[in-house]
């Protein structure tokens, strides 16, 4: 089991990759289970994400659910701002 300093180093490791990597390409797929890509995200919410609109319209975030809970990874590279 991971400490409080553990976990604290862990969730500023996780912010700094985040801030240092690029945006993702338009194909990869954000959630698997129902092959929801970036380009859908963007072209569905192009005023920032709306995890409602998502999920009526593609069913995003109800299946495995692992989209969901890497949210904080893919959030920042989907919306990049360029």
């Amino acid at each position: 089991m991971k400490s409080d300093q553990d976990l604290d180093i862990s969730e500023a490791l996780d912010a700094l990759q985040d801030w240092t990597q690029p945006a993702l390409d338009g194909e990869v797929l954000i959630c698997e289970c129902f092959c929801v890509s970036v380009n859908d995200i963007r072209s569905t919410c192009p005023e920032g994400l709306d995890l409602d609109l998502l999920a009526q319209r593609f069913g995003f975030g109800t299946g495995c659910m692992t989209c969901l809970k890497d949210l904080p990874k893919w959030k920042s590279l989907v919306f990049e701002i360029k």
